[in-house]
């Protein structure tokens, strides 16, 4: 797709991708040209990233990206002499409490939310504001700055020096977002003014860009496309090539004609960088290269002869020590070196026991999650993140030892969540109860806890069918019926 110039210093390239893994695009984006933004201003763009299950993402990012554009259209309607960065925290402000209005008015919607990253051009001066980890990087002579500051957990953990940003990236918590559009009633976006120069390239992009694909790749693919638009499509079939295990949005915006970068390609395995020669050691003579030869030659025949005779001697030797001291053989192992086949998944498990009460809390009743690793992440009625072992012990010390700024929980919602398998499990606090769905939407289950559990808000399933529940918040287990699967 060829996008015409609309600035003479600008031109740009934009394009999103739901990604082979995802079912939905909970991604949006947005341009304005200095046309659309009444002369006033050159150029903006947004990139959003929703956050929520059942739709709840797209929509949140579908309205930050809508609403956003036409809230800075009006304000440049209103004073045409109002500050960029003024402008941009006044819109994402609006949209945030639009946001939030919109969550209140659907229980599939209740937990939505969206990243933002906006960018607005005037003359020579970029204005950046963003919510979330969307991210804004500038490509300048042949070198990728990170323009923007994650706000998430391990964002933080990076900035206290806890964490590296290689850590930080391929944390299983990266996607823990503290701050982003509608998941509190007040938002504070962050706000900074870059100067540009002739040749620097912007991008903007959600963080299925940067989870699937190295900074050093970025900044090699927009330093080799000369058309923003080639660099955009070639950066999101990276991402796909890579992974895709996100959505993936891009923006790619050239200031001006960029010139040849040459982008330094880091060390690697295969190509270890070079060490600087040792120095010779004072009055050694320097010998003829046929004579450095004849040496290596015998050293070479010297090291393989020494270490044949060491060898020769242990298979001598150590059997008649061995039979001297009378040491018996060890014992052969009754363990088989293939492993078991793994157990046959039930259809639909089964639930007929009372809940097991694994931790008494007290949790905030909306925040349950799996890890990877199999441990629980609950949270503190002080917003404190905490792991809890499946067996229900709290890993000290707490997860990542800091205070977040929840929103307030929202109770009397459903809850949904799946397992391994595809199958859907939810939760109806109204009659305290879990129902069961099979991957393709079939109820086969329902009732599940009836009459046992006193005022559930969220749940969460393990791989092995063992479903936990925060019930007045405690953390409660409903272990399946035993014999499933078999």
């Amino acid at each position: 797709m060829n996008v015409p110039v609309t600035h003479p210093l600008l031109r740009y390239g934009c394009g999103s991708d739901r990604g082979p893994h995802r079912r939905l695009n909970e991604d949006s984006y947005a341009v304005l040209t200095r046309a659309e933004l009444q002369e006033k201003l050159d150029a903006l763009f947004l990139v959003s990233d929703g956050m929520g299950g059942m739709g709840g993402g797209d929509t949140a990012s579908r309205i930050v990206a809508q609403q956003i554009p036409a809230t800075v259209g009006a304000l440049l309607q209103e004073n045409a002499q109002q500050e960029a960065g003024a402008m941009l925290r006044s819109a994402l402000q609006e949209v945030n409490r639009m946001v939030q209005q919109q969550r209140g008015s659907s229980p599939e919607l209740h937990s939505m939310g969206a990243t933002c990253v906006c960018a607005l051009l005037e003359g020579n001066m970029l204005t950046l504001a963003h919510a979330g980890d969307s991210r804004a990087y500038l490509m300048r002579d042949g070198r990728l700055s990170l323009l923007t500051a994650d706000h998430s957990c391990v964002w933080e953990e990076v900035e206290a020096g806890r964490m590296t940003r290689e850590e930080a990236d391929a944390s299983p918590y990266r996607n823990m977002i503290t701050r982003a559009v509608g998941i509190a009633p007040e938002l504070e976006p962050d706000l900074q003014r870059v100067p540009l120069k002739e040749g620097d390239i912007l991008l903007l992009c959600s963080d299925g860009l940067t989870t699937e694909t190295r900074e050093q790749d970025i900044a090699r693919i927009l330093a080799a496309e000369p058309l923003p638009q080639q660099a955009a499509d070639k950066l999101i079939q990276a991402a796909i090539r890579h992974g895709g295990s996100d959505n993936i949005t891009v923006i790619v915006a050239h200031f001006g004609t960029p010139a040849q970068q040459v982008v330094e390609e880091p060390p690697t395995e295969r190509t270890p960088a070079r060490r600087p020669a040792k120095p010779a050691e004072p009055h050694m003579t320097a010998m003829s290269e046929p004579a450095l030869q004849r040496t290596g030659l015998l050293t070479s025949l010297f090291i393989t002869g020494l270490m044949c005779g060491i060898v020769l001697a242990a298979a001598l030797f150590v059997p008649l020590w061995l039979h001297r001291k009378k040491i018996p053989a060890p014992p052969l192992s009754t363990t088989s070196a293939v492993p078991p086949a793994a157990p046959k998944h039930a259809e639909i498990f089964t639930y007929s026991t009372p809940p097991k009460m694994i931790n008494p809390g007290p949790f905030r009743p909306d925040v349950l999650q799996i890890l990877p690793s199999g441990d629980l992440l609950t949270a503190t009625g002080s917003g404190t993140l905490e792991k809890i072992t499946p067996g229900g012990k709290t890993v000290q010390p707490p997860l990542l030892n800091n205070h977040l700024n929840w929103p307030a929980a929202t109770p009397g919602t459903a809850a949904l969540t799946t397992d391994t398998e595809g199958r859907r499990y939810q939760l109806d606090p109204a009659s305290k109860t879990i129902s069961c769905y099979s991957p393709e939407g079939v109820l086969k289950a329902s009732g599940i806890g009836a009459g046992k559990l006193h005022a559930p808000s969220r749940l969460a399933v393990s791989k092995h069918g063992i479903l936990y529940v925060l019930d007045s918040g405690h953390l409660m287990a409903f272990a399946p019926d035993p014999q499933q699967g078999e």
